[in-house]
């Protein structure tokens, strides 16, 4: 809902007086005729263009010009000046004049007509009730105006109504609701006024109405159909033979942004590119008058959302620019609240994680203290304490007649309490033993089940022994005898060569670090492994693993990227124990990578902890392998894009070995776009 479909309700409420005239007398004609013109006339402008205050104004002087108001002069000033202040949030003023309007409805002489317009009076008075904070006296306000819209004899006096009370249900999330009444209006401007008819040129936007509940539904075809029928509306609306006046065409242009930028809603997910065009037609229109500024300021904020979503970066953060500025112009509570929680998500997207978690406090704390401030009217279920009173109301009904019936009641009941307690003792006893077999039952089955659990369990642990030999017998077959041969001629190299070098060491270390992993797993150590700490620079570190895969991934035309830290910092960690983990790591990236693509290796400092990152370009992980990553026995093995062997052994290590350091591991992957490894370390253990 907006603000030009409220105004649309105001001047609607005024244009109904005009044509109920069927069952008024000539004299009461002439009076409302009379009555609305001069406050139509000069506030009509003010209220299209948004400055409320010009038109309370001009509501004034008007009405003080008038020497002897008559009950309707005084009905348009006090809805009009209720309707106003409730917009511009003075309820407590806003409240006096909804009261006057009701004290001077009751004083026409008109049921029929007085009971319409009190119906929509005391919708009114609810909604500014709920907003003050008095719900029970809003709900009185809301019951009696339920109560007199069903008893209503002429159905087409019950747009008004209608609208109100379904904007009402929208207002409390209760869409289905809301489209339904929508609906019954739809039908009561269809039935009752025909095309030309001052009623029927709000068709449009209860169509569009129609469409904003069914997409609060998620129900997004039946949306799309409404909001064109809508536009469909609106494009026909235009005079045929002559240009529209420039009050028109404000109008139109309003109209048609409102609806346009709703009919966005639908292509987000379907048709983005769609959905954008739409926006930002939506924000041109809208753009050009004040009364439909915020209107402008929530598609902005939903036009950032899909190009965050299409990753048009630059494109979102030139739309949240833009609104700022119209912000800082214009308070907008719910625009507000889309552009911090857009902005946190830009700055996440691009990998600016300061400045991405100050704006995402910034949102939390934005969005706590509005849910507080609306906490009144979307925590309490309107639709469901109508209920309650008409139950209520038919109780005290009933509890009449029942007071007239008590007399033969007493005389019968005397004898069906004798019959009650004899058969209250037989129900009893049968009950009991029927109660007693039940538990017997109950406890049986339970028995039962806790027998099929163990089962379960050690089947599972049975398996499990069976996968621990498996993967134990991999290890000792495939990986132990070519490492050992690596090191033994590496040891060899070393003592014939006469000069140091670097790389035969590096192989030595690498095999022997490999040869000890491999005996940890065949001594069966899966507990916590103790740790030997010590002081180490992470620039080494991260320069080290460099120098390890630099060759390899020449070989495979692979570009290593490295990104220390700007300054250098020293942690405290197992050094062979960490340096196992990245070598993992670096060595997956690099094994699940194609040809002529980059591996990156980078490392932040937070406040208490470091970051390591291992990206790849690669094959990525599978949404269903995720899952199962980190397990001691995980089926997320696949051959590396050379054909290169996958044991599934080395992230359920890694993690093991991180949690001994206090850290964390977690993967971040989509399929055919590469992965990204993450490790989180404490800079003090």
């Amino acid at each position: 809902m907006n603000k030009q479909q409220a105004i649309f309700i105001f001047l609607s409420l005024c244009l109904l007086f005009i044509y109920s005239c069927k069952i008024d007398s000539n004299k009461d004609l002439e009076q409302k005729n009379n009555a609305h013109k001069p406050y139509l006339n000069l506030s009509d402008a003010a209220i299209t263009s948004g400055n409320l205050e010009k038109a309370i104004y001009q509501m004034d002087s008007v009405f003080r010009s008038i020497k002897k108001p008559n009950n309707w002069d005084k009905q348009y000033y006090y809805g009009a000046c209720m309707w106003m202040y409730k917009e511009l949030n003075k309820n407590e003023i806003a409240l006096k004049y909804v009261d006057s309007n009701i004290t001077v409805l009751k004083k026409i002489n008109n049921n029929q007509l007085t009971a319409e317009f009190y119906s929509a009076a005391l919708l009114q008075k609810g909604i500014i009730q709920f907003k003050l904070g008095n719900y029970n006296d809003a709900y009185n306000d809301f019951f009696e105006a339920k109560r007199i819209l069903n008893y209503l004899e002429d159905s087409c006096s019950k747009s008004g109504p209608l609208d109100s009370y379904a904007m009402v249900l929208y207002q409390q999330k209760e869409f289905k609701l809301a489209k339904d009444a929508f609906i019954e209006e739809l039908h009561v401007l269809e039935t009752c006024f025909k095309e030309g008819d001052p009623k029927y040129w709000g068709l449009e936007r209860i169509l569009d109405n129609i469409g904003l509940c069914y997409t609060k539904m998620n129900e997004l075809d039946s949306a799309k159909m409404y909001y064109i029928r809508a536009i469909n509306i609106l494009e026909k609306g235009r005079p045929a033979n002559r240009k529209m006046n420039s009050e028109e065409q404000k109008r139109f242009n309003i109209n048609m942004g409102v609806r346009s930028g709703n009919l966005a809603k639908v292509y987000i997910k379907s048709q983005p590119d769609s959905a954008i065009y739409l926006y930002k037609k939506a924000i041109s229109l809208n753009e050009k008058g004040t009364s439909e500024l915020g209107d402008a300021q929530l598609c902005m904020y939903q036009l950032a959302n899909v190009q965050l979503q299409q990753k048009l970066y630059a494109d979102a953060f030139a739309t949240l620019n833009k609104l700022r500025k119209s912000l800082d112009t214009a308070a907008n509570l719910k625009a507000e609240l889309g552009y911090k929680e857009n902005l946190y998500q830009y700055y996440e997207a691009t990998n600016q994680f300061k400045q991405a978690f100050a704006a995402q406090k910034n949102y939390e704390a934005f969005k706590d203290s509005i849910q507080k401030r609306e906490a009144g009217i979307n925590t309490t279920n309107i639709n469901k304490e109508l209920k309650d009173r008409e139950q209520q109301l038919q109780i005290q009904l009933l509890q009449k007649d029942k007071n007239i019936n008590r007399l033969y009641l007493v005389i019968g009941g005397v004898a069906l309490l004798l019959v009650a307690i004899i058969a209250s003792l037989l129900y009893k006893n049968y009950t009991k033993s029927k109660k007693q077999n039940h538990q017997l039952v109950q406890f049986n089955n339970e028995i039962k089940e806790e027998q099929q659990k163990t089962k379960e369990a050690l089947r599972n642990l049975e398996i499990s022994n069976k996968q621990k030999d498996r993967i134990l017998n991999v290890v000792a077959h495939d990986l132990r005898n070519p490492i050992s041969g690596i090191a033994a001629l590496s040891k060899t190299l070393l003592e014939q060569s006469q000069e140091e070098n670097m790389y035969l060491k590096m192989i030595e270390q690498t095999s022997e670090q490999s040869l000890n992993l491999i005996n940890e797993l065949l001594q069966n150590n899966t507990e916590k492994e103790s740790l030997e700490i010590s002081s180490l620079s992470v620039n080494k570190l991260i320069e080290k693993i460099y120098l390890l895969f630099d060759t390899k991934a020449k070989e495979k035309q692979i570009q290593l990227n490295i990104q220390p830290l700007t300054i250098d910092i020293v942690i405290n960690i197992d050094e062979a124990k960490i340096e196992r983990v990245l070598h993992n790591l670096v060595s997956n990236a690099l094994k699940f990578s194609h040809v002529q693509s980059n591996v990156y290796v980078s490392v932040k400092q937070e406040i208490e902890h470091i970051i390591f990152a291992i990206k790849d370009e690669g094959i990525g992980i599978p949404k269903d392998m995720q899952k199962s990553l980190f397990e001691k026995v995980s089926i997320a093995r696949r051959r590396g894009t050379a054909g290169e062997k996958s044991f599934g052994l080395g992230l359920s290590i890694c993690k093991e070995l991180i949690t001994a350091h206090h850290g964390k591991i977690w993967v971040e992957s989509e399929e055919g776009k590469g992965s990204c490894f993450y490790v989180e370390l404490p800079i003090k253990v």
